[in-house]
């Protein structure tokens, strides 16, 4: 689209890197799980996918950084993964 999220270029999705993870409901689209989370570093919460629940179904669309955690390209899902109020 016209607008690409900051989100998309590969955000980190790694279970170990969230905490206050809350299910969401299901993306329609792919079958992936969604949670509300904040990441450990900052209250604001985000809803979004867990990496290694995409890495069973969509391998190609996980990564694992150069510190060893797992991020996901949101754009390959076509899910965008935003801030919850």
């Amino acid at each position: 689209g016209a607008g690409t999220s900051m989100y998309t270029a590969g955000m980190f999705s790694d279970i170990r890197l969230k905490e206050n993870i809350e299910p969401a409901g299901v993306d329609v689209g792919t079958g992936l799980n969604l949670y509300d989370f904040n990441y450990k570093w900052n209250p604001k919460r985000f809803r979004g996918v867990m990496a290694h629940e995409v890495q069973e179904m969509y391998p190609e669309a996980v990564y694992t950084s150069g510190a060893g955690w797992l991020a996901v390209y949101y754009e390959m899902l076509d899910i965008e993964m935003k801030e919850v109020h």
